[in-house]
């Protein structure tokens, strides 16, 4: 993948400009992992409200070997282990 400002890689340390672009690189990455977390929330609650609405029974809908998985990560709190007052821990 071309980054579109690419790091120069023959620098004498320490420069002062190269800690201030990779700085500015790991603000990029941290913006991208935000979008990439926030999209696949909107892909899972999708996929929650398509199964709460039963999808995968609809005619000519097969269910797909990645559905329970999916399912698995939809359903989080059926997952969570309860002390002894059923609080999580």
């Amino acid at each position: 993948m071309h980054h579109p400002h690419p790091l120069p890689t023959s620098r004498h340390f320490p420069d002062p400009q190269h800690f201030a672009d990779l700085e500015r690189l790991g603000h990029e990455i941290t913006e991208l992992a935000a979008h990439i977390h926030a999209a696949t929330f909107q892909l899972l609650e999708l996929i929650r409200i398509f199964d709460e609405e039963q999808g995968w029974a609809g005619e000519g809908v097969n269910s797909s070997a990645t559905a329970p998985a999916l399912l698995y990560l939809l359903h989080p709190c059926s997952r969570v282990p309860t002390g002894s007052a059923g609080n999580a821990v």
